[in-house]
């Protein structure tokens, strides 16, 4: 093979041939790699520029958006400050104005009151002479003709009110207020004027109605179911407590002893602890009154000494002596002009041997105090008093064990038995005619307890009565099925009856009767056997 010499051209390629020595190869091989390592750190440096570039465009850009933020932070501080100014300008503006209007306005109130305590002033000045006669006018014909003559409501208003109270009326709370009003332009001369006979008649005949806007006061109000109503619309417990007091007088013949513990009683009625009615009152104050609860007393006690001349004993003083027996009197049996009301009416004790002109024991002829029998009849009957033979008549009534559920019926009974038509019944004929009108439908008189019929009928009379009616028609009911109440089961009995004779939670005659069989069923020492019971 041909030595290529360096210079020489290939023939192939065309190109020059070079030809390097050892050291030469190695020489270019290390310039090659010097130029290579420039390159590298060439690209190094640009790729460095290129990156920091890169960067401080980077920062510039956050150096922009950051300034902008800036920008909008400033402008949403500056707005909101502004915003505040203006709100706050805009409020100190508008309390301003609220103020000025408040002061506008305090300053008209302050007129308008000055005017108003100014014409109130007048008017008082103007009302208080008319009421002045008012109040000052005698109760007499005169009187009334002084203050018809002003014609002013006011005036007459208050003579009116003043005209009550000597009568012992008085408005019936707040029913009775319209009632009040209406009248008085009729007696004032602004509509019309009448008598003053005419004014007292109306206002006694308006306080015997049911219905009536004036009633009574405790002190004086029928002792009937219409005078208790009209004193409970009063919402007074000093009257209600005064109308209880006599109905123990009247109607028991007995006083109140004990004032704390006739209150506590009384909560039950005057609307504290209850509300009951006028049948209950009597029947727990009888209840109260014999079984010596304490707090009632007898007034007048046992007629002693028959067949003694009381003048000795109670040294030669007529009338009030308790050698007689407690609130008893010693009177001449004779009838006297001028005679102490002591010995009016009077029942004597037997004089056995003494003659006609011994003075004898008496006691007041009581219809709470005389027999409930035909001599206790003839004792009432012969003083010819509606009122006395009215309360003897209840006396009875609740001793047949009925209540009286309607005083006008009882008022036109009482009429032909107290002496005042017919002097010829007999207590027979009494009791009679009231055992009829208890039977007879929808009367003024109905059973009670212990005498109402054992269906539905009867329960729905005895519920309206209270719970210890209730008590006695569950007792009868228990008999009936051959069951009587135990010691142990009385305060079962006692909240059962409460439970049907409330308003709220009284059902029925079948809902009682099935209650009473599943105890019966199972007693759980609440009840006995009845006939066991009377066995022993």
């Amino acid at each position: 093979m041909d030595r290529k010499e360096e210079g020489d051209v290939n023939v192939t390629t065309g190109e020059q041939v070079v030809i390097f020595s050892h050291d030469a190869k190695k020489m270019l091989e290390a310039h090659q790699q010097l130029i290579e390592s420039q390159n590298k750190v060439n690209k190094s440096k640009v790729a460095k520029k290129h990156s920091k570039s890169k960067g401080k465009k980077a920062r510039a850009a956050a150096k922009n958006s950051k300034g902008k933020k800036r920008s909008k932070t400033s402008k949403g501080k500056k707005s909101k400050v502004a915003s505040k100014t203006s709100k706050s300008k805009k409020s100190k503006v508008a309390a301003k104005a609220s103020k000025g209007k408040k002061s506008k306005k305090k300053g008209n109130a302050r007129k308008s009151r000055k005017s108003s305590k100014h014409t109130k002033s007048k008017n008082k000045q103007h009302k208080s002479k008319h009421a002045e006669i008012g109040n000052t006018a005698s109760l007499n014909k005169e009187g009334y003709e002084s203050v018809a003559a002003v014609k002013d409501d006011e005036a007459m208003a208050n003579f009116i009110t003043r005209t009550m109270e000597s009568l012992d009326l008085v408005v019936r709370g707040q029913k009775g207020k319209p009632g009040f009003r209406g009248m008085i332009p009729y007696y004032s001369g602004t509509k019309g004027s009448r008598t003053f006979g005419a004014l007292k008649t109306e206002l006694l005949r308006i306080a015997r109605l049911p219905a009536g806007w004036c009633t009574q006061r405790g002190s004086s109000a029928p002792l009937s179911k219409t005078g208790f109503d009209k004193i409970m619309d009063l919402k007074d417990s000093d009257e209600l407590a005064i109308f209880a007091q006599r109905v123990a007088e009247d109607l028991l013949d007995a006083k109140v002893v004990d004032e704390d513990t006739f209150h506590k009683f009384m909560q039950y009625y005057n609307g504290v602890k209850g509300k009951k009615g006028f049948e209950m009152l009597q029947e727990d104050m009888k209840f109260a009154f014999d079984t010596k609860k304490g707090w009632l007393a007898p007034i007048h006690g046992h007629l002693e000494h028959h067949g003694e001349d009381c003048w000795d004993a109670c040294k030669g003083q007529v009338g009030h002596c308790d050698w007689c027996g407690s609130g008893n009197s010693c009177c001449p049996q004779k009838a006297r002009a001028n005679i102490k009301e002591a010995c009016r009416d009077v029942r004597f004790a037997r004089k056995d041997a003494l003659d006609d002109d011994a003075y004898l024991c008496s006691t007041p002829i009581s219809p709470a105090t005389v027999p409930v029998s035909e001599e206790g009849y003839q004792a009432i009957a012969q003083l010819k008093n509606h009122t006395k033979m009215t309360r003897f008549i209840r006396r009875v009534i609740s001793k047949l064990d009925m209540s009286v559920q309607n005083d006008h019926g009882l008022d036109v009974l009482t009429s032909f038995y107290s002496g005042e038509k017919d002097t010829n019944r007999t207590f027979a004929q009494l009791q009679q005619e009231l055992t009829g009108i208890a039977h007879a439908p929808d009367n003024w008189i109905h059973p009670r307890g212990g005498s109402a019929s054992l269906d539905d009928k009867g329960y729905q009379i005895v519920a309206n009565l209270g719970g210890s009616e209730m008590y006695k028609f569950i007792e009868r009911a228990l008999e009936k099925l051959g069951w009587q109440i135990t010691k142990g089961g009385q305060g079962w009995a006692n909240g059962l009856a409460s439970f049907y004779s409330d308003n709220k939670t009284r059902s029925d005659w079948d809902t009682l009767e099935k209650e009473l069989v599943r105890t019966k069923n199972a007693p759980i020492g609440r009840l006995a056997h009845y006939k066991k019971q009377e066995e022993k």
